[in-house]
C-alpha cells in the first residue's frame, strides 16, 4: 500500500533563483585617486611622523613617501624629531618662518666635543666695555593668557639696545596649550614657536644658550616636538636637555657658570632657596649657580673659601646662588585664587668686570 503524497503532488517544483555574482568594488587607479596635497600631510605631521606612518595613512608606498618628504612641502619646513618606537626617524612639518641671517656675534663659541653638558663662551680682551651684562631668561610662557608682555618686550628691547647686554634661555619659553582637540593643540604650538623666532630674531646673536625646562620635555615626549630645540637650530645657539656648566673668558679672566631649570614646587622663598642649595653642595666654587622654574627673583650671596696654590694662601671668594623669575602676571591666575604669595617681578641680572669682579642685581622691568 503506498503513502499518499501531500503538499500539492500535482504543482510544478519551484524553480531556485540563480545567486546574485558578487560585486567587487574596482579600486581607482593611481591616476584617479584625488592628488594628496602638501597641506594635507602637513596636517597629518603636526606631530613626529615616521616615512612609514605618513605611507599607511595616504595609501602610498614607502618610497612614494620618501619622495614627497624629501623633495619638501610648500610654505612648511622639515624638523627630525626623535625615533618611535620602531625605531623608526619622525619629523615634523613646521610653518615657514621666513628667511633670516643672524647678525654677527662678540663672542666665540667652543662646545666640549664628547656630549657632555658643558661650553666656553669667550670675549675678546678688547671687547671695549665697563661691564658685561647677562640676563637669563626663564619662565617666558609665551602664548599663555598670564604671559607679562610688557615687561618680557622690556626686556628685549633691552637687551637689542645695549651692546655690552647678553642672555640665556633656561626653559619654560613657550606655553603649554590646554584644551581642545589634539590635533589644534599641536598646529598652535608650532604656529607659536614661528612667531616666538619672529620676534627673537633681533637679539638672536646675543642669546649665548639655552638648555630645555619642564614644558619642552612634554612637548617632546607627547608631540615629538621641542619648539625650543627648534628655535636653536633655525639661529644657531647652543642647546643643552639638561643642566649646562658654562666657563666664560672676558680676555684671561674666567666666570664660572652652573644653571638648572629646576622642578621644585616650592612655595616660600626659603625653600625655594633650599630647592637650589642641595644641587649647589656637589660643585666646586662657581661664580653664579642658577635655578629657575619656581617663578621668583631671589639671589644670596655664599661665602666661599678658596685655597690659591700659586700663591699658597687661603681667599674669601662670593658665589652667588640665583633664583630666576618668570615672565607670569599674578592677578587672575590659579596663584591669585589660592592666596600664594605674589612672585616677584623683577628681572636678575648677573654682572662680570674686565677686572674679575663679578655681582648680582635685580632690575625692575626693563630698566636699569
Amino acid at each position: 500500500m503506498t503513502k499518499r503524497q501531500t503538499g500539492g503532488a500535482n504543482k510544478a517544483p519551484k524553480k531556485k533563483r540563480p545567486a546574485a555574482a558578487a560585486v567587487t568594488p574596482m579600486k581607482a587607479s593611481a591616476k584617479e585617486r584625488p592628488p594628496i596635497t602638501d597641506e594635507q600631510i602637513a596636517r597629518f605631521m603636526t606631530r613626529g611622523r615616521s616615512v612609514a606612518e605618513v605611507a599607511k595613512e595616504f595609501k602610498m608606498t614607502p618610497e612614494e613617501a620618501g619622495t614627497r618628504l624629501e623633495k619638501g612641502f610648500d610654505g612648511y619646513e622639515l624638523f627630525p624629531g626623535p625615533k618611535n618606537l620602531a625605531k623608526e626617524d619622525t619629523y615634523v612639518c613646521v610653518p615657514h618662518a621666513g628667511s633670516f641671517k643672524r647678525p654677527g656675534r662678540a663672542w666665540k663659541w667652543e662646545r666640549e666635543k664628547n656630549g657632555q653638558p658643558y661650553g666656553v663662551v669667550a670675549f675678546p680682551a678688547d671687547f671695549n666695555h665697563q661691564k658685561i651684562r647677562i640676563i637669563p631668561i626663564d619662565g617666558i610662557l609665551y602664548g599663555d593668557p598670564a604671559h607679562d608682555a610688557e615687561r618680557f618686550d622690556a626686556i628685549i628691547k633691552k637687551i637689542a639696545r645695549e651692546p655690552n647686554t647678553f642672555c640665556f634661555l633656561n626653559g619654560d619659553i613657550i606655553a603649554e596649550i590646554k584644551g581642545g582637540k589634539r590635533e589644534v593643540r599641536e598646529q598652535i604650538l608650532l604656529e607659536r614657536s614661528v612667531q616666538f623666532q619672529k620676534k627673537m630674531q633681533a637679539i638672536a646673536h646675543k642669546i649665548l644658550w639655552a638648555q630645555q625646562g619642564c614644558i619642552e620635555a612634554r612637548s617632546l615626549n607627547f608631540q615629538g616636538f621641542d619648539p625650543l630645540e627648534h628655535f636653536c637650530a633655525k639661529l644657531d645657539i647652543p642647546y643643552f636637555l639638561e643642566p649646562v656648566y658654562i666657563d666664560l673668558f672676558w680676555g684671561t679672566k674666567l666666570f664660572t657658570v652652573w644653571s638648572m631649570h629646576g622642578h621644585s614646587t616650592a612655595q616660600v622663598k626659603g625653600a625655594k632657596m633650599n630647592a637650589l642649595r642641595r644641587p649647589a653642595q656637589m660643585h666646586e666654587y662657581t661664580h653664579f649657580i642658577c635655578m629657575g622654574h619656581v617663578g621668583d627673583a631671589i639671589w644670596n650671596r655664599v661665602p666661599k673659601i678658596h685655597r690659591d696654590t700659586v700663591a699658597g694662601r687661603l681667599d674669601a671668594l662670593e658665589e652667588f646662588h640665583v633664583i630666576l623669575g618668570n615672565f607670569k602676571k599674578y592677578l587672575g591666575t590659579r596663584a591669585a585664587r589660592r592666596g600664594e604669595t605674589p612672585p616677584s617681578n623683577e628681572t636678575v641680572v648677573l654682572y662680570v668686570y674686565p677686572d674679575g669682579n663679578h655681582h648680582v642685581k635685580t632690575e625692575h622691568g626693563g630698566k636699569s
